[in-house]
């Protein structure tokens, strides 16, 4: 594949997968089919069954295109960007929808997602693999780490960092400096104040660990 190959494989085909697919066509890519473990159906999108990205001969036409593993779950995503990644070595497209602001300061690994609306301020990271999902704020300096889904209209103030494979809730709101460790949940419309350890379910306003 050529680094400017417009033809597109999305692995998936759930409703984020139909988010994925009208923010490439508006970047001027072509997904042509989509790969999972078995043929689904999905009303709003029209794309062949080209198997599964585990087989042969899918992984031989992953070879040949562009990708993008269009799975919301963070978990499965990363489980299949890692053995996707590995077959063939090359690293899926970015999705960045046309009305989302990112600064020429900040760095988008490949894998990722910034939905529409949604804004990244200077001085920024996000790893591969993560979500930035619609209305998302992400302030200056903030480092999101892999495979991080930040949900819709979620707020992350200056310099926060989110860990490995955590997920946001859609509508939070992170105070300046909080680290939130791997792993975490951290349930829609919580008020984040303070650190948040690895692993861990909060929620609330202020949130508080969640038994």
């Amino acid at each position: 594949m050529t680094a400017d190959h417009r033809d597109i494989i999305l692995i998936g085909y759930s409703g984020h997968a139909l988010v994925i697919f009208e923010i490439l066509t508006s970047q001027g890519f072509q997904p042509v089919a989509y790969m999972a473990p078995k043929s689904e159906e999905n009303r709003y999108l029209n794309l062949p069954y080209w198997g599964w990205e585990q087989d042969q001969n899918s992984i031989s036409r992953l070879m040949e295109n562009g990708y993008f593993v269009a799975i919301g779950n963070n978990k499965i995503r990363e489980q299949v960007s890692h053995y996707v990644y590995d077959m063939i070595h090359f690293h899926p497209v970015k999705a960045i929808a046309r009305s989302a602001h990112i600064s020429p300061s900040s760095q988008i690994d490949p894998g990722c997602v910034v939905g529409a609306g949604a804004i990244i301020q200077p001085g920024c990271s996000v790893g591969i693999g993560s979500i930035i999902n619609t209305g998302a704020q992400i302030d200056h300096e903030c480092q999101i780490h892999k495979f991080v889904h930040i949900g819709p209209g979620s707020v992350l103030c200056g310099n926060v960092s989110i860990g490995d494979g955590t997920f946001i809730g859609a509508g939070s709101t992170i105070i300046p400096g909080v680290t939130i460790g791997r792993r975490a949940i951290v349930g829609a419309g919580s008020v984040v104040l303070h650190d948040v350890p690895d692993g861990v379910k909060i929620a609330g306003n202020p949130a508080r660990i969640l038994p």
